[in-house]
């Protein structure tokens, strides 16, 4: 399994440009905290990596909350909260912790 991990994106165009890029060879992303800046952007950063049609696993950093994750895993079924929360897929386990 590839893995694309990244974190600190702040809703940064450019970087979201980047990884829609890297991802075309990845199996699965993994959101390491702070796609969001201040609580804002996490929906439209979202909504440019969902075009991978790839399975997001998340974990909340300072910028955005556990609920806030929560709320766009109800609405995308490719993202995958992970706080406090073991997930396998594939055959290897994930373990998140967040918010900070």
């Amino acid at each position: 399994m590839k893995i694309l991990a990244f974190a600190d994106v702040h809703v940064g165009k450019k970087h979201l440009q980047t990884l829609l890029k890297k991802a075309k060879d990845a199996d699965i992303l993994v959101c390491a905290g702070d796609l969001a800046t201040f609580g804002q952007g996490l929906e439209e950063a979202l909504r440019i990596l969902l075009k991978t049609k790839k399975k997001i696993l998340m974990i909340p950093g300072n910028h955005e909350d556990a609920h806030m994750i929560e709320h766009a895993a109800q609405k995308h079924p490719h993202i995958i909260p992970l706080h406090k929360k073991i997930v396998e897929l594939e055959g290897v386990t994930f373990v998140g912790f967040g918010e900070g």
